[in-house]
């Protein structure tokens, strides 16, 4: 490496935005000869030591202690390497047995030699799960054709849950008429809440991500659907809140905190009205004469309903099932048409279906093996899944078939929460009133009794 010139520290200086007296552009030179550095790098190391210690100007007596301080770290990595290389030329002297330092021949003894650990191979998680329990999610695997063929179990019992109350129960009070599936997302309004089962699904787009904006344009949605819903029931005429009045009123809103971040108490509970009749405004609430409350922030929980039902004396009957639906070796799906049969036997009012349909651990390089004939994932599922809900929907014509996907079907994405099924893509054969496709994330209400999936 060539010895910087009093130029080439002077350049180094100016492209690092560094000031430097003339004089000192010597003392610069030498330290580059002393220390072997370039003029770069002694600039780099310059602006360093400058930062830490505020100086603005090199100087002769600045470049002085900059020096000293480049004289310690040779110092320390010089002693740093002697040690390393002291390590590394120590000579290991191995200590002898006791025996062999008196002469002592004692017999040999054979150890057995050290396992040695296995490296981890590269695995999925499921290869490596044990399998805890019948009911854990890493049992839930295929069995082979054949085992399913000859299986001696078919239609066997394996546990029951309230087995007091199947006395109880007409087993012949079959429902005349059809339940009522909706599907409620969170953007359409709440008048829907009269029907029989309700499905909470998802919005149709935006999955995981909610923005601040549509929080608040979705609570003050329910603000004022409770309002209108109150309005309707108790024949009354809300005012705004914040409006003063010299008679009585009767306002609605949702109750807040004084502080955005304060705990609530007595002494800070706000009402907020909504933005539609009132642009948000809010008023203190006096609670002082309140001998006892409960008061929380959320949505408001307005009492349910009567729901008045046609053929209320008979049950809903709702048949689940969870894939996969067939063995990873048998394309025809002989399992799913049993199930069907079993299900238009029983003669549910609702069949819930959940994925996996086409299970990514049958699937291969993007196409599944039908006859010896590769087909594609939508064919596949058209072709021989569909067509099987097709003859469930003909035989039981009040019946309603739900399906929730599965973070394993391989031809549906896998971000959970999933979004429904296309039916405009997938389901072209599918073309019923009482076929539904939902979320992942699912409530299902049947009469007031609501349970999730």
């Amino acid at each position: 490496m060539s010895t910087p010139t009093a130029a080439d520290v002077t350049a180094a200086f100016t492209n690092n935005s560094l000031d430097i007296k003339q004089d000192a552009v010597a003392t610069c030179v030498e330290l580059c000869k002393e220390f072997a550095l370039s003029a770069e790098s002694l600039a780099e190391q310059w602006d360093v030591f400058a930062m830490n210690a505020s100086i603005q100007v090199a100087t002769i007596d600045s470049l002085g202690r900059f020096r000293a301080m480049l004289f310690d770290q040779t110092n320390k990595r010089a002693i740093k390497r002697e040690t390393k290389e002291t390590l590394k030329g120590k000579s290991m002297v191995k200590k002898e047995p006791l025996a062999s330092v008196y002469g002592i021949h004692l017999p040999t003894v054979h150890e057995t030699p050290k396992k040695r650990q296995a490296s981890a191979s590269f695995q999925s998680p499921d290869a490596k799960m044990a399998k805890a329990s019948v009911f854990s999610p890493s049992s839930f695997q295929s069995p082979p054709s054949a085992e399913y063929a000859s299986r001696a179990n078919a239609g066997e019992v394996v546990d029951s849950f309230n087995t007091s109350l199947k006395s109880q129960i007409n087993v012949d009070g079959v429902r005349g008429d059809a339940v009522k599936v909706e599907c409620i997302h969170t953007d359409t309004h709440m008048s829907i809440l009269t029907f029989d089962i309700l499905m909470y699904a998802g919005a149709a787009n935006n999955f995981m991500y909610t923005s601040m904006s549509d929080r608040a344009i979705a609570l003050d949605q329910l603000l004022v659907d409770f309002q209108t819903r109150m309005e309707a029931q108790l024949g009354i005429d809300c005012g705004a809140v914040g409006d003063p009045s010299p008679s009585h009123v009767t306002v609605c809103g949702r109750i807040v905190c004084e502080a955005p971040e304060g705990k609530l108490n007595a002494s800070v509970v706000q009402l907020e009205g909504a933005r539609k009749y009132c642009g948000g405004q809010r008023v203190l609430l006096d609670l002082s004469h309140v001998p006892s409350l409960e008061a929380f922030p959320g949505k408001p929980e307005p009492l349910p309903f009567a729901v008045t039902i046609a053929n209320d004396k008979a049950p809903v009957r709702i048949f689940t099932a969870a894939g996969p639906f067939t063995p990873h070796n048998d394309p025809q799906y002989q399992p799913l048409s049993d199930l069907i049969a079993v299900a238009a036997k029983q003669k549910p009012d609702v069949v819930i279906l959940l994925g996996p349909f086409i299970d990514a651990n049958h699937a291969k390089d993007g196409v599944v093996a039908v006859d010896n004939v590769l087909v594609g994932f939508d064919d596949m599922f058209l072709f021989k899944i569909v067509a099987k809900f097709n003859t469930l929907l003909s035989a039981l014509p009040n019946c309603h078939l739900i399906l929730i996907p599965s973070v394993r079907d391989v031809h549906h994405p896998y971000v959970y929460p999933q979004p429904p099924f296309d039916r405009t893509v997938v389901f072209e054969g599918l073309d019923s009133p009482d076929f539904h496709s939902v979320t992942r994330y699912l409530f299902l209400e049947p009469f007031a009794h609501m349970f999730t999936l």
